[in-house]
């Protein structure tokens, strides 16, 4: 068995059509303001955590001890509490490097342009530290 790569690249087009994921992705141009194209290392070591049981400082003291403790990614998963892009851009301000992710965003919840556009406007707002994670998740929520 091969050893994991110690970074994975990521490669999100600006017009959501497709995604790319590889160990080692040449970087491509960026264009625009949040650019056609852009390439994040997520780091080796990241953390999935359920914040809705904190308040909103504690998550935001919660997410400043995972990044010194040197995680590269919270990933925060979408169920019944807080709405996980708003939270994420909350946490992105009270933080100065650490990567947040949805883990996973429920599709049911939101339309492909709306979910798009968030994830767009927290990666713009956070300095490109905001990772889209969709998936089915469950109907009923």
């Amino acid at each position: 068995m091969r050893d994991a790569p110690s970074t994975i690249c990521i490669a999100l087009d600006y017009l959501s059509r497709s995604v790319n994921f590889g160990k080692r992705i040449r970087p491509v141009e960026a264009r625009g303001v949040a650019g056609y194209y852009q390439i994040m290392e997520i780091g080796k070591h990241g953390l999935w955590f359920f914040l809705d049981g904190m308040t909103a400082p504690q998550s935001a003291e919660f997410a400043r001890k995972v990044e010194k403790l040197g995680y590269s990614a919270l990933w925060i998963p979408e169920a019944v509490g807080r709405e996980p892009f708003a939270h994420s851009g909350y946490l992105a301000a009270k933080t100065d490097k650490l990567i947040f992710a949805t883990g996973i965003a429920n599709i049911w919840a939101r339309d492909p342009i709306t979910m798009s556009a968030a994830s767009k406007t927290i990666g713009e707002l956070s300095g490109g530290r905001f990772v889209l994670g969709i998936g089915v998740s469950h109907k009923p929520l």
